[in-house]
């Protein structure tokens, strides 16, 4: 569905053929897609991180990245396997950076195994050994939905957005009661709604499945 298709459904709602504004849609967009890491936005890019010998520090590219979810390494032995490579927190990260340091104070060079993110910076253990081909599983930020924005969602759930944005332009201070009454009850049978897309997209599932919690122990 594009988003002038979503919109003439939000007018139905509202029961206002002159309403034309997308805000209140990306609003609810916005805030379905935070509800969990969503499969549909997934983004696998070979091209946002190369690691190059010598290097340890690389400047991430966090634009379009709302949750980063793995590094992978891509093997110099086998081209077509890719080795993850593990976030440590900064303490374990500097364990493992010492882990690579010799008794003269130089560093062992070898294929990345470790890494740690701060302030958008990523830093890695060991330092390449030579030029390493990476690839990044990120959740990406949606795209703003306009009239020609073809919309990411599961199929049969467009008109639940319709409705929670309709909810969202009607629950405001200053509307009759009545109009409030029908926001809320908007609101509340989208949001249930959702709360059934996620068993249905994820069954017998759970978020951290995909990327387990770490304890940080060495």
């Amino acid at each position: 569905m594009k988003g002038r298709t979503l919109l003439i459904e939000v007018q139905d709602l509202l029961n206002d053929r002159t309403y034309s504004r997308y805000e209140e849609i990306n609003r609810a967009y916005r805030k379905i897609c935070r509800l969990t890491s969503w499969s549909w936005l997934l983004v696998t890019s070979l091209d946002i991180l190369k690691f190059r010998t010598n290097v340890d520090i690389y400047p991430l590219d966090l634009s379009r990245i709302r949750v980063l979810k793995r590094i992978w390494v891509k093997r110099t032995d086998d081209q077509q396997q890719y080795e993850l490579i593990q976030e440590a927190q900064p303490q374990l990260f500097e364990d493992k950076v010492l882990d690579s340091r010799r008794s003269d104070g130089t560093n062992d060079t070898d294929r990345p195994r470790w890494y740690k993110i701060e302030s958008g910076i990523l830093t890695i253990t060991p330092i390449p050994d030579q030029n390493y081909s990476s690839r990044v599983d990120f959740i990406e930020h949606p795209a703003a939905i306009d009239s020609e924005t073809h919309i990411q969602l599961p199929n049969g759930y467009e008109d639940t957005l319709a409705r929670l944005a309709a909810g969202m332009i009607m629950d405001k201070p200053g509307n009759p009661p009545e109009r409030q009454n029908k926001a809320k009850e908007y609101i509340a049978g989208a949001m249930d709604e959702f709360g059934d897309m996620l068993k249905g997209v994820y069954p017998n599932r759970t978020e951290s499945m995909d990327r387990p919690e770490m304890t940080w122990l060495k």
